[in-house]
């Protein structure tokens, strides 16, 4: 069972988007007040434990998705780069 430290709340938390909040409390059928207690530490319940596994999990999917957007944007750059020497 992982271990959530005040450290790695803090730092999930820094982490979320706009909207991931809501969108966990969407998936999980319940208020944006839970999720929000389940990054402050109170309380440690399975379902807040089940909460932040979401949110650890939407985190590393934003990565995901920014570092394959980032790695396009530089695709693109090298081909135009080439096809236009100036």
């Amino acid at each position: 069972m992982k271990q959530y430290t005040k450290f790695k709340l803090k730092q999930l938390k820094q982490s979320l988007e706009f909207g991931d909040v809501k969108r966990a409390a969407d998936d999980f059928n319940v208020s944006t007040t839970t999720v929000q207690t389940a990054l402050a530490g109170d309380g440690m319940t399975e379902t807040h434990r089940a909460i932040l596994d979401h949110l650890e999990y939407m985190v590393s999917q934003a990565k995901e998705r920014k570092a394959r957007i980032l790695a396009a944007g530089k695709a693109e750059f090298q081909r135009q780069k080439q096809s236009n020497p100036q």
